[in-house]
């Protein structure tokens, strides 16, 4: 069942909206559907104790791969 929503998004968040749609060429509703998606499943493993890493690898020799956690505002 699909819902309508109506929002309005602070600057930042209709910034980070027009890039998305630039880079991957979705449209609005699809990169709000899957944000919401993302962030549900982001969200309900912090709350059962888990992290979510993104790792970058090293892509020249002897370069360190490094880690970044992604923390929400819970």
């Amino acid at each position: 069942m699909a819902e309508r929503l109506h929002v309005e998004l602070v600057e930042a968040a209709s910034k980070a909206l027009a890039r998305l749609m630039e880079r991957t060429g979705l449209k609005k509703v699809d990169l709000t559907n899957r944000s919401l998606q993302l962030y549900e499943f982001v969200d309900a493993e912090i709350r059962d104790g888990g992290k979510v890493v993104i790792r970058h690898e090293g892509t020249r020799p002897g370069e360190a791969t490094r880690e970044t956690e992604v923390k929400l505002f819970l």
